[in-house]
């Protein structure tokens, strides 16, 4: 399964790309801001991927002009209170300096929100302060706090107040594109009889008036 908005390409986990995210992720810039960052193997992640509960944990290696530069995620999703984990990490510092990273966590946010139409948390290492003036400004707001990181709640509402410009400029920034805010998404033949293919069509059935022309099959 993939997804094209913004002119990035989101492919959802699957062996073949496991590498790829594996090396972004132990990259020592990358991991160093992490709650969790031991270097990890390659036998280990592999072993964690499968042992995901496939209904319940979305990851997306990302893309951009074909290259694969970061991940995003959302995880641990409790379906009875409505509410995920997000995640989100890049690898590539020539990546990191556009506004790409920006425009790659409003897709994130979307797909919580509008798609899966959940409550997003997410938890911020203490002195990682490039990832905490992005969740600052995406309007997550501390509501926890441990010795080691922070728990932050999306406060939704203000999330899309203080962000539409933001989101008009990406629409530009995209580039030359068809649609580039809309969510155009792609299975292929091995997402046939998957979970994660149901859930995403059970959630595009019962997508808000205000969103279905967000997101298309293609």
């Amino acid at each position: 399964m993939k997804f094209y908005r913004y002119n990035l390409e989101f492919e959802a986990f699957h062996n073949e790309i496991l590498e790829d995210a594996l090396y972004l992720r132990n990259r020592d810039f990358v991991r160093n801001n992490m709650v969790y960052n031991p270097l990890i193997s390659l036998t280990a992640h592999i072993q964690w991927f499968h042992s995901l509960e496939k209904d319940k944990n979305f990851y997306f290696l990302v893309r951009y002009k074909s290259k694969a530069v970061g991940v995003i995620n959302i995880k641990d999703i409790d379906y009875e209170r409505s509410t995920t984990e997000l995640g989100i990490f890049f690898g590539d510092h020539d990546f990191i300096a556009t506004a790409f990273p920006y425009m790659s966590c409003l897709t994130l946010i979307d797909l919580a929100v509008r798609l899966f139409q959940l409550q997003p948390f997410t938890k911020v290492l203490k002195g990682a302060d490039y990832i905490e003036d992005i969740n600052t400004a995406l309007c997550f707001e501390t509501i926890e706090e441990t010795p080691t990181y922070l728990i932050k709640k999306l406060n939704i509402p203000l999330h899309f107040l203080k962000n539409e410009k933001v989101r008009k400029a990406a629409v530009v920034v995209s580039g030359k594109c068809d649609d580039p805010e809309k969510f155009k998404i792609l299975f292929e033949e091995k997402d046939e009889n998957t979970i994660g293919k149901a859930i995403i069509l059970d959630n595009l059935s019962r997508l808000k008036e205000e969103d279905k022309d967000l997101f298309k099959v293609i």
